[in-house]
Formats: C-alpha cells, structure tokens, sequence
C-alpha cells in the first residue's frame, strides 16, 4: 500500500522561522517533519512512498533522495504550478492502482495506521477520514457522522454566526480509494476538505470517519511548532498512541459538567457548572482522556428523543468549543428498567448492561481507546457513579454539586471528595504530576521489602488531604501488589459530651488511649473499638474492628500523626502535608456544612482551630521525612 505525501506548502504563517526551507522540512526537535511521517509510516510497513512536492521541492529531493537510508522507496511528483492539497493526485493515477494513504507534509503524528486501515476495510470504504475532537473548533473543519462512522456533511471554515457543532474535526490523515481521484479536477487547485470530499459525498461515494485520540498536529504557526517540539521531546506524542495504554478520566454529565435539571430533555435546558471548561482543557492538556459516561433514561421514558439527545450533547461540546476544551467521547444509555411512564419506549424499557451502576459504557471506551483502568479516575455526583467508579476498578471523586452524593442509592465511599469538576481535576493532577509524591510512592516500595509491615505516618492540618493522599497511594501501591491499609487517628477523638471549652487538639485526641490501642494492635495484629462518628460527634454504636493482619504497608493518618510518641518511634517513613490556607479553608466550610453547622458556629469553630492546632501541629512537622506542598 502506497503513501502519498502532500508537501508542495510554502508555509506562508511559519515562514517567518526560516524562508529557505519548505515547510515539511521545517526541523523539529533535530528532525524535519518530513522525516517523522517517513518513519512513521515504514514502522506499520508501508514501504512505498510518493512525495508530491512543489516550493523548495529540490530541498526535500537533496535530503531525502531515493528513500533508500530510510528503509522506504521514495517517487517524485513535482507541481510547477500549486493546486491545493487534491491538485497532484490526477497526474498520479497511473501508479495509484489500489487504496492509498494520504499525509500533509505539515503534519506530527503517532497514529497506529494499521487500525485505521483496517476500519477503512471493515467499512468497504471510498474514503477514511481520520477525525477527532480540538480545541479549536471554532475555525477548523468540522465533519458530521452517523453513529455507524459515515459522513454525512462537511462544514469547513469559517463558521456563520449561530452556527452550533458537533466539535468533530477533519485531520488531514486519509484513506483513500483509487476512484476518489475521478472526482478531482485536472490542472485546477482543489481542496480535499472544500471541495472534493463534499463533491464526492453528494455522488454518492461512501465516506467514513475513523474517531481516534492518538496525537495529530499541523505546525503551521511559530507557537504551535514550539508546542509540538515540547511534546516530541517529552514523549508525548508517541505515548498517545493506540499501541500505548491510556488512562482517562470519566465524567458523568448531569450535575458534573452541566447543572442538575431532573430528566433533562430539552436542549433549552442545558447549562454549563462554573469552572467546567477550565477543567475539561487541564484533562485535555495532560495525558488523559476526558470520556463522559451517562445514563439518560429520558430516551426510554418517551420525554426526550435521540435527535434531542443529540441536540442537547452539540449544544454541551460546542459550548466547551467556544472554552478550547473538548470530550473524546460521549458514551450514554437509553435504557430504563422500571415500566409505567407515559409515552415510554417498550424496547428499552430493559435491564441492560450499560446502564449505570454496570460497566458496559466503561468496557466500550476501553476497547476503543486501550485505557488503563487501574490508573484512571471515575467523577460523579451521585452514589451510582461511585459505585460504578468501583466496579470498573477505578479511582473515584464524589463532587459536591448536582445530588453531591444525597441520592444514598448506594453504601459506597468515594476514594477523595472535592468541592466540584475543577477542583477534583486539580486534585488528581497535583497528585499525578508531583515528583515529591512519586518519589514517595518509590520509597515506600522500598522501605516494604526492607521490612515484614510497614508503618508510614501521614500528618497534617486538617482538611489539609491527608486522607485523599493515601488513599491515592493505596492504589498506586495495588499496581505494585502491595496493599495497604489505613489506620485513622480520628477513631480517638473524645465525644463531643467529654469535651469542655477550654480542652485542645492534644486533649482530644485520646493520647494515652491509643498508645495503649496501638501497642496492644502490634501484638495481636487486630483490635475492637467504638470510633468517634462524625456526624452525630459522638461514639458510634456499632464497634469497629480495626485489623493489620494482611497488609503490608500501614498508613497512621491524622492531625497529631506526627506528634504522637509512639506513633513516631513505630513509623518508617513520615509526610507532612501543607496547604494554602484559602483552600483548607473552603473544604473545613464545606466539610462543617455537611455536618449541617451553620456559618456561625463553622466560622467560631475554624478560629478556635487556628489558635487550637495551626502552631501545635505546624511545629510536628520538623519530624517528617517528607514535606509536601500542595
């Protein structure tokens, strides 16, 4: 199967770098972008490679010469006269008997060609065309697909006023037929997105589209090539491809993305949470994906159709568009088991395997984009997003907007909690990207083989993350085959009846009680107690079994986690966590708020806390081996 390289471009934005060199030679990161597609393009052995040239054309015959250095054989079709992006392929007709790929010469990618291939033979394709979400639709060209991946319209650039799209962007990566060159007028400058592609879809030819989120860009503009040689040199582009396991971080959509209206039927209906674009292009700008997993049981009711479905998730991706933050997918289930609603739809009125709690929707995205459970995240903001998080074997955030966990469906706890999308995405990404906290993570596998059980201490102010920390390195330890197990120092605290005014932090925590808990723990490997119940701030009726027997690494958490005796002379490895003060803040409001305190008694509450633990648990930290900021 042949190549077709189009890179006859003079590169009128990009020429202000450098005027004597065609713009597919322009080097990047020590190579011209030539040669990434030429290699590219011999690792899934397509050999043979015709390069239609033009501007500075010699400049690309000099270096490249027959292809032979690279393992490829490389043609020559040299336009004396520039006629687009279609304009060479008439005059190579006679040695394009079979379906070619088509690349720009301006163009870095990592694209696993051999699945796209086989998409396009599935499909009995006249044309693949690689497509995908950006972020910047707004003046790209946009396709429309059925469900089934054939195109339907092309809307190219510029966009009139008004114009709401699905953010759906042709890539200028193609498969093409043979017969497809028919349809391209001789010694006349066409476009295979303006003109040809429409002009070959309203004859009838079928065209489909191939959705990846494998790394794809022109590097048109100074800026844009600056971006494309970072991520070169740090190996991102070559990660996001589909060889390569990716991790995602799924959404649900109500009350996450747009605000919780019941049943959502109508387009009219749906708006954006604050804070959601910001958050959607920080996943867009790392390493995962953004996958919206929803359930929609107002397609089984017979209150909203697909066509309105639809309507309402263009609506969802054209306004994050306008944000420059994009979805890679959205995944939904019609489906609703219970019968009785007016207008329902009989046939899918089902139990179903998709339909949240269960993980069809999950299973579908990892199958098409080779995702990484164990790393990757699940964000809702009810107990069934938690509970599907947990039955994928997924790290999972319960948000505090929409039902904020209210819906009590499910006996299920979520591994962090954030206030909402933006914060949640913050968390994970500080917690991700941190070399602090990966070293960490390495030591404590290191300290394990040095040791039968590990104690790892974790102090801290509190709502300073301490908890969402460990239990962040619980399942980074589980990809390790380590398990681990926490013991929280709050099962201590003194019920609220025992307390007086003028007690603090120390006086709380029951230091002599779990001295003596901790050693009898050590002896006996398990122990029996009452906690403290935060929500009634008493004892809990219900007794408590606390165990050590089984795990290898055991993290101590709490404010005095640091300050505790024996705790410290027990722990091998010690971090303390800072915070800044306006966001610990924000989540002890937030946390007391819950409790259902009010702003008074919260604010009375939080100063005592200053003058109470700031500077008795702030000065534990001279004890830590770890000091991370956050």
């Amino acid at each position: 199967m042949k190549v077709v390289i189009i890179a006859g471009g003079k590169g009128t934005r990009i020429a202000s770098i450098n005027r004597e060199i065609p713009k597919a030679m322009f080097p990047v990161a020590g190579k011209p972008v030539l040669e990434y597609q030429i290699e590219l393009a011999k690792r899934y052995g397509f050999l043979e490679i015709i390069l239609a040239i033009g501007h500075l054309g010699n400049v690309i015959e000099n270096y490249f010469h027959d292809g032979s250095d690279w393992g490829v054989s490389i043609e020559y079709y040299k336009e004396e006269i520039a006629l687009g992006t279609a304009g060479a392929l008439p005059y190579l007709k006679g040695k394009l008997s079979e379906d070619f790929f088509v690349f720009y010469g301006d163009t870095i990618m990592d694209i696993k060609l051999d699945d796209m291939l086989n998409f396009h033979i599935k499909k009995k394709a006249d044309a693949t065309l690689f497509l995908h979400p950006n972020d910047h639709p707004y003046d790209s060209d946009l396709v429309e697909i059925l469900d089934n991946g054939r195109i339907t319209n092309f809307f190219s650039k510029p966009h009139s006023e008004g114009f709401v799209y699905k953010n759906l962007v042709n890539a200028a990566l193609y498969i093409l037929s043979p017969k497809i060159i028919d349809y391209i007028p001789v010694n006349h400058k066409s476009d295979f997105g303006n003109n040809i592609f429409p002009f070959c879809l309203e004859s009838g030819l079928m065209l489909y589209g191939y959705i990846s989120a494998e790394y794809i860009k022109d590097m048109g503009s100074p800026d844009r090539l600056l971006k494309i040689e970072s991520d070169i040199i740090s190996g991102k582009v070559s990660r996001l491809n589909k060889d390569f396991m990716r991790k995602a971080i799924f959404l649900d959509r109500d009350g996450v993305i747009n605000k919780e209206v019941n049943n959502l039927k109508h387009v009219s209906e749906f708006e954006l949470l604050d804070g959601v674009p910001e958050a959607i292009k920080k996943i867009n700008q790392s390493d995962f994906l953004a996958i919206v997993i929803t359930n929609q049981p107002v397609i089984a009711k017979g209150m909203c159709t697909l066509h309105e479905l639809k309507k309402i998730h263009t609506k969802m991706e054209y306004l994050l568009g306008l944000e420059r933050a994009y979805l890679d997918k959205i995944y939904f289930c019609p489906h609703h088991p219970d019968k009785g609603f007016a207008g329902e739809i009989e046939e899918l009125k089902i139990e179903c395997s998709c339909r949240k709690p269960n993980i069809g929707m999950i299973e579908r995205a990892v199958e098409e984009f080779n995702i990484d459970l164990h790393n990757s995240y699940f964000i809702g903001d009810s107990t069934t997003d938690i509970q599907t998080g947990t039955n994928a074997g997924l790290q999972t955030i319960l948000v505090n907007t929409g039902y904020a966990g209210k819906d009590k469906k499910f006996d299920v706890l979520p591994s962090f909690k954030s206030e909402n999308l933006l914060s949640a995405i913050d968390g994970i990404l500080t917690l991700e990207l941190n070399s602090l906290v990966k070293q960490c993570i390495s030591r404590i596998i290191d300290l394990q083989k040095e040791n039968h059980k590990t104690f790892i201490a974790i102090g801290g102010l509190s709502r300073s993350g301490k908890s969402t920390l460990i239990n962040f390195l619980k399942h980074k330890l589980n990809n390790y085959s380590i398990n681990a197990t926490t013991i929280s120092l709050d099962n201590w605290i003194l019920p609220i009846e025992k307390r007086n005014a003028d007690m603090t932090v120390k006086d709380r925590y029951q230091y002599e009680q779990i001295t003596n808990d901790i050693k009898e723990l050590l002896k006996t490997q398990e122990i029996k107690l009452y906690p403290y119940d935060y929500q009634t701030r008493s004892l809990s009726q219900t007794e408590e079994v606390i165990s050590i027997k089984d795990f290898p690494v055991v993290f101590i958490d709490g404010v005095i986690a640091l300050d505790h005796p024996l705790i410290n002379n027990i722990s091998h490895f010690k971090i303390y966590i800072e915070i800044d003060e306006d966001i610990r803040k924000e989540r002890f409001i937030s946390f007391y708020y819950d409790k259902e305190l009010n702003t008074k008694e919260i604010d009375s509450l939080y100063q005592k806390r200053l003058i109470d633990e700031e500077n008795f648990v702030s000065i534990s930290k001279i004890n830590a081996d770890r000091i991370l900021k956050f």
